[in-house]
């Protein structure tokens, strides 16, 4: 059984995939780093509003989001930040 299969068993995230995973060390200590990206289908929101709003690109470098351990490993989810266009608040 592959580790994405786990997480989705365990940790299911509604709008995002798993892709890609891999060992990575992080503060000079041993970490999972998981790769994740939003569903093509899923609705982006602005984060001020939360109203659904167009996409208008993604983050240049992806941001690390510390998860819950597993056997002793740290684990970080990495992601490229979506912004969004919303009719009120511009770019976001």
């Amino acid at each position: 059984m592959q580790l994405k299969t786990l997480l989705n068993k365990i940790d299911r995230l509604k709008s995002f995939i798993y892709q890609k995973v891999t060992f990575q060390t992080i503060k000079d200590q041993e970490a999972l780093v998981i790769d994740i990206v939003a569903r093509k289908n899923g609705l982006a929101q602005c984060s001020e509003c939360k109203a659904i709003s167009p996409i208008y690109d993604h983050q240049k470098n992806p941001r690390l989001f510390q998860h819950v351990p597993l056997w002793g490993f740290a684990v970080y989810y990495q992601y490229r930040m979506r912004r969004v266009t919303c009719k009120q608040h511009g770019v976001r």
